[in-house]
């Protein structure tokens, strides 16, 4: 018993290891991605380190629901395969213990992990969602750093257009500057030129201060009814002067989390359920809504059809014994009162399919997005499942081939999470476009996958060679006459 229970130490320790480094690896590919994506948000408007770190940090935690099954898949394979490898496998098996009593430990440890992982997904990675997107959003929406370049015309501040022929190397002193002042209302735009100056911005201060020497204000005057046509304006020189601008718009500015939370990404199952249930409420008042809408079309209404016609009148020339429901029945009708119900008549088709129209894309709406919320219920526990699925075929995988480290264990299990991640695509987008249920869109790659750990299973339990090197060169034996007899043919054809 004590070394059963060494070994499973050792089994433990064995898979903490890689599990721990091929999790951080992951977490590295996905965030130097999300940064190659968003290096033009990034770049250029200044922010504090704390800032980015913060949005790295939200970033990693709201990958771990995707990494994590691919990290249990590629430890397991290089757990075991590193075991095969070595023989140990071999060892264990001569002395009697199987290789699910072996397993055990770690599948225990899996299941652990599953339970942390559902956890995690329905009470932490909501709020991490919400603080990410946020985050994210202030980051994107964020205006770049201010920057002027020796003769450009930069706008970048809000009702003013500058212009420097030269800028000394201290990024301060500035030479020969325009300045074009639009805050005034109208058209009319007060234009500030000088010899030089300097741009600072004072300590702790959201305003950045022009001061500058030597130069002239050129203002123009409002026009007047009695000087209108002439174009006045009043020029004043001066040998220092101070322009303040507000600079509050470059400052990072964080968005409110309000308009994420009720995306299904930020919400719970208690949450999901809850918005379901009003969601369910809303589509049940539909029909009622709608009836009441196009009630008052299908009502036949007296009253006057022109202003000094009555209703009376214009049903006196019907013969309502003859008269059917079909549109003949107008014939009836004087010419003027006949065209203007076949109008009326008309317009009322066209708003009673106008509002059955917006119906039915409420209604239809409402449905895709009942299906988001029950994705997002049923993916919190499929989750967990898949880690227990990829566990397996990731342990029985390297049993099979018996190679460690990270060559063909990385090449195997980067295959498997590939139609993992495949499969769950595609179940999720037939449950979006109503072709399945919700239910079985989530665990569409559970019901490929599970028959599928079964078998690796069974297979390495029995000591079947099934994915090793030399049971596929023996099986390429078999082949070679085929081969053969078809380049024979070629030739004898001279393809």
């Amino acid at each position: 018993m004590f070394g059963i229970k060494k070994i499973d130490a050792l089994l433990l320790k064995s898979f903490v290891g890689p599990f721990l480094v091929t999790l951080s690896i992951a977490l590295l590919v996905f965030i130097l991605q999300f940064l190659w994506k968003h290096i033009d948000d990034l770049i250029g408007k200044g922010f504090e380190t704390d800032v980015l770190l913060e949005l790295v940090f939200y970033l990693s935690l709201s990958l771990i629901p995707m990494v994590l099954p691919l990290a249990i898949l590629l430890a397991s394979i290089i757990t075991f395969g590193n075991l095969g490898e070595h023989y140990e496998l071999v060892a264990l098996k001569s002395a009697g213990i199987g290789l699910l009593r072996f397993m055990r430990p770690l599948f225990i440890a899996v299941v652990g992990i599953a339970l942390i992982a559902f956890y995690f997904s329905n009470w932490v990675l909501p709020v991490v969602n919400l603080k990410y997107h946020t985050k994210l959003y202030s980051v994107v929406r964020s205006k770049p750093a201010l920057n002027l370049k020796e003769g450009v015309f930069n706008s970048e501040i809000t009702n003013y257009v500058i212009k420097i022929g030269k800028k000394d190397p201290d990024n301060e002193t500035l030479h020969d500057v325009k300045i074009w002042d639009h805050t005034a209302k109208g058209d009319k735009a007060m234009v500030i030129s000088a010899e030089r100056g300097q741009m600072y911005v004072p300590a702790n201060d959201s305003v950045l201060i022009f001061r500058l020497y030597n130069g002239f204000k050129y203002d123009e005057m409002k026009e007047t009814p009695e000087k209108r046509g002439h174009h006045e304006h009043m020029r004043m020189s001066f040998k220092e002067f101070d322009l303040i601008m507000d600079m509050s718009m470059f400052e990072f500015d964080g968005a409110d989390e309000s308009i994420f939370k009720r995306n299904p990404k930020m919400l719970g199952i208690t949450q999901l359920l809850a918005e379901l249930d009003s969601l369910q409420i809303r589509r049940t008042r539909l029909p009622q809504k709608l009836r009441k809408q196009v009630e008052p079309y299908f009502k036949v209404v007296k009253k006057d059809i022109e202003e000094k016609e009555s209703a009376d009148t214009l049903f006196a020339g019907i013969n309502h014994q003859t008269a059917d429901s079909s549109l003949l029945s107008l014939l009836s009708f004087p010419k003027t009162s006949r065209d203007k119900l076949l109008r009326k008549a008309r317009d009322d088709a066209r708003n009673v399919k106008s509002f059955t129209s917006y119906a039915s894309k409420q209604s239809s709406g409402k449905s895709k997005k009942s299906i988001q919320y029950w994705i997002y219920i049923y993916n919190k526990f499929a989750l967990s499942f898949s880690c227990l699925v990829l566990f397996l075929i990731g342990a029985a995988t390297g049993a099979i081939i018996r190679k460690g480290g990270l060559g063909m264990p990385m090449v195997i299990s980067i295959i498997l999470f590939m139609a993992y991640h495949v499969l769950n695509t595609i179940g999720r987008k037939l449950a979006e476009e109503l072709v399945i249920s919700p239910f079985h869109g989530v665990w569409f790659a559970s019901y490929v996958l599970t028959p599928l750990a079964i078998f690796l299973v069974y297979k390495a339990a029995m000591d079947s060679d099934l994915i090793n090197e030399e049971s596929w060169a023996k099986y390429a034996k078999f082949f070679r006459p085929i081969t053969f007899v078809i380049r024979r043919a070629r030739g004898l054809l001279g393809v």
